[in-house]
């Protein structure tokens, strides 16, 4: 017999560090972040003033990371540079948003390249994935593969005789969905 079976589930946690307060930064308040760091959101680069040195550890999707010590836990707290630049420019970040680079740009950190966005709006700003075989988001073959099917957010657009105009409508129902003008670039 499973011993679990009677256990309450946990509630959901909103985010996985469990920080709700806005004016902190992984825990961390605005003070003690900037006492480490230095951004210029006009370049997007960031100093550690440990070493005084540009920060240039990325991740392998080229998005820049870096950690502070946490004395509470005695280990790194590990994140994102995004979520740093956009914490030290606006001196909050809600931890439950998402950061999008709006060029694409993993390493861009540039302030005006940063928004804060929920994950749903950040998907509708993705590049086209370099296994579609049509090189337009949103539209496949069809299974004769003499046509083109046009399907955005799962939602059945149309079949078509041409790529461009499936493309064109692909085009206008993620305009009308909400999708980023840059959703689907090639980067």
């Amino acid at each position: 017999m499973n011993r679990n079976k009677n256990k309450k589930r946990k509630s959901k946690v909103t985010n996985k560090n469990n920080y709700t307060d806005h004016k902190l930064f992984y825990g961390f308040d605005y003070d003690t972040v900037a006492s480490k760091f230095k951004y210029d959101p006009e370049t997007g680069v960031v100093i550690g003033l440990w070493y005084n040195e540009p920060i240039t550890a990325t991740d392998f999707n080229g998005y820049g990371k870096a950690s502070i010590h946490n004395p509470a836990t005695g280990k790194p707290q590990h994140f994102y540079l995004h979520r740093l630049c956009y914490f030290l420019h606006h001196k909050s970040l809600d931890p439950d948003l998402s950061i999008d680079h709006i060029n694409g740009i993993p390493n861009d950190n540039r302030i005006e390249n940063l928004r804060l966005v929920t994950q749903t709006e950040n998907r509708r700003n993705y590049r086209i994935s370099k296994n579609n075989p049509c090189g337009v988001p949103n539209v496949s073959r069809s299974q004769n593969g003499k046509r083109f099917v046009t399907t955005v957010k799962g939602q059945y657009i149309g079949t078509y005789d041409t790529l461009e105009i499936a493309n064109i409508a692909a085009k206008a129902a993620r305009a009308v969905l909400g999708y980023h003008k840059n959703h689907g670039r090639k980067v």
